[in-house]
């Protein structure tokens, strides 16, 4: 179900969407698409993204949240995590990481 702003029978500004499974998407649309800065919460509020969206998917910089508290700051490219992060594991150490080219976040130097 959405409530927000049209425009030409399409989601466009401001709105929220809830998904059948429970999940929830707040902020920005464009023809009908998340586009521009947004937060999507999962069914149980275990994984929390806020951050930019393009075209419908997670891309720009953001941060995700873990329900144990780990939280991972960087960017995203179409849905997958890219380059340099900075990570705050659950028990609130924070250490640099960099995705591969998967995604996969990998502990680094930089």
């Amino acid at each position: 179900m959405y409530v927000g702003e049209w425009l030409n029978d399409k989601r466009n500004g401001q709105g929220e969407y809830r998904y059948e499974d429970g999940s929830v998407y707040i902020g920005k649309w464009l023809n009908g698409e998340r586009h521009g800065h947004g937060e999507f919460r999962t069914p149980n509020n275990d994984k929390v993204y806020i951050g930019e969206f393009l075209n419908n998917e997670i891309n720009g910089y953001g941060e995700i949240r873990f329900a144990d508290g780990e939280v991972q700051k960087g960017n995203w490219i179409k849905g997958k995590r890219y380059g340099k992060f900075i990570v705050r594991d659950a028990n609130g150490k924070t250490y640099k990481a960099k995705a591969d080219s998967n995604g996969e976040l990998y502990r680094t130097l930089f």
